[in-house]
C-alpha cells in the first residue's frame, strides 16, 4: 500500500507514541513476540484446560463425583480466563 506524506508522518506519530509509551510493547510488535507475561498467560490458561479435561475423565472413569466437582470447578475457572481474556486486551 502507499501512502500519502501526510498519513506516513501520521503514522511516524502513532510510532514514536508507541515507543515513548510503552516501549515493551513496541519492541514486541516489532519483533513479532509477546512478551513473557503473555505467553505465561496463555500457558496458564492451556494448563486448567488439561487439569479440567483430565479431572473429569478420571472422575467419570472411578465415578469418584469429588473428582467430577473439582473439574468441573476447574473448568468453571479456566471458561471465565477464556472469556476475560480478548485478543489485543491485557488480560486481568
Amino acid at each position: 500500500m502507499f501512502f500519502s506524506r501526510h498519513e506516513r508522518q501520521e503514522l511516524d506519530k502513532i510510532e514514536q507514541w508507541f515507543e515513548a509509551s510503552d516501549p515493551e510493547l513496541a519492541h514486541a510488535l516489532r519483533d513479532g513476540t509477546l512478551p513473557p507475561n503473555h505467553r505465561l498467560r496463555r500457558w496458564l490458561r492451556v494448563g486448567l484446560d488439561l487439569l479440567a479435561g483430565m479431572l473429569l475423565v478420571s472422575g467419570l472413569l472411578l465415578g469418584a463425583s469429588g473428582l467430577i466437582l473439582l473439574g468441573v470447578g476447574v473448568l468453571s475457572a479456566a471458561v471465565w480466563l477464556h472469556v476475560a481474556h480478548r485478543p489485543g486486551e491485557e488480560p486481568p
